[in-house]
């Protein structure tokens, strides 16, 4: 047996929520920051870590959730800190999902 294997954690967090626009949280978002793709919970939070400090881009991919529905992004914004997002959707028909995937 060869002795414990090491590991980081990339120092750089991005953080945020995802919420519809009544401001319910959303499960199951997929929002693709750079190349990560996260996963928002139960409370709408999601979370990335990059190992680098930058600016990365923010897709929402409706083809990629896992709650149920179809959803557009209404709008998305930077929290007080600049690594907080904060991300409201919209539920669309699914024909028009397609056509509101966003990049920011």
């Amino acid at each position: 047996m060869t002795g414990p294997t090491g590991f980081s954690i990339a120092k750089y967090l991005v953080e945020g929520e995802v919420k519809d626009e009544q401001g319910n949280p959303l499960e199951g978002a997929a929002p693709h920051i750079g190349k990560e793709v996260a996963y928002s919970d139960s409370s709408g939070h999601f979370q990335v870590r990059f190992r680098k400090r930058g600016s990365y881009p923010l897709r929402l991919v409706p083809e990629e959730f896992i709650s149920n529905g179809w959803f557009g992004i209404v709008r998305a914004e930077p929290e007080k800190l600049a690594s907080q997002l904060k991300i409201v959707v919209r539920q669309v028909p699914r024909s028009s999902a397609q056509r509101t995937t966003s990049d920011r």
